[in-house]
């Protein structure tokens, strides 16, 4: 397994946030992380990036124990898009290309494949939320990542933008890549997901096949069921 997360906890204060989440990633597979507000999708892969330290349970990366070394091989936007607003698209992706150790072909490459080649000069404090997504996952794309790990990457996109990171992601599984992905929209998850991890008040509460959870193509049925009743608190 590319990523394993096996009962991991985390707590802010008194508040545990994370309470036994188990979270599996196949190689080459993409998994989509389900869940109400305040289900842990983000605390989730902070921890798993080492943003934040796990207050109990184990994670493991391409077979081993968590090391930031791991980190190298992986490519993430999470917590929004971060640029700096007075350097053009191409300059923050040249940016984050030199703290990866990538050249220059990199960064054009990068920005061709979300889209932003047309707008690659324009300054970054202009861009649309849209086109700022598609700049936070040209950076996360540098250095050729084994695993992808986007936090809601079709937010603020027009629906000719989702479909294209639809297309993408999908493009990433086939190239052999492992993409890991939170989001809301329950179609997107169906339309490119091999597996689905659903997580409802700090736990998992399915983690298995699409095609386990909903059988009969109905996700959205499936996902109700298996969250009824378990609010974040």
């Amino acid at each position: 397994m590319v990523i394993e997360m096996l009962q991991v906890g985390r707590r802010f204060g008194r508040r545990q946030v994370l309470q036994g989440v188990d979270l599996t990633a196949r190689e080459g597979a993409v998994t989509g992380l389900l869940g109400p507000n305040g289900a842990g999708k983000s605390t989730t892969l902070r921890v798993l990036l080492g943003l934040l330290r796990p207050h109990g349970g184990q994670v493991r990366l391409f077979g081993e124990p968590w090391r930031r070394e791991h980190l190298a091989r992986v490519g993430a936007s999470v917590d929004g898009p971060s640029f700096y607003g007075h350097l053009t698209g191409r300059q923050n992706v040249a940016l984050h290309a030199r703290l990866v150790g990538v050249g220059a072909a990199a960064v054009g490459e990068a920005l061709e494949t979300v889209g932003l080649g047309a707008a690659a000069d324009q300054r970054a404090s202009g861009y649309s939320t849209g086109m700022r997504s598609r700049l936070a996952l040209a950076i996360a794309l540098l250095g050729d990542p084994d695993l992808v790990v986007l936090d809601e990457p079709q937010n603020g996109l027009d629906p000719s933008g989702v479909r294209e990171v639809r297309e993408l992601v999908r493009r990433l599984a086939r190239d052999g890549r492992t993409v890991l992905f939170s989001s809301h929209l329950l179609s997107e998850v169906a339309a490119v997901a091999d597996d689905v991890t659903c997580l409802a008040a700090g736990r998992t509460v399915f983690a298995g096949p699409l095609s386990a959870l909903a059988p009969d193509g109905d996700l959205e049925s499936a996902y109700f069921q298996v969250t009824a009743g378990r609010a974040a608190r």
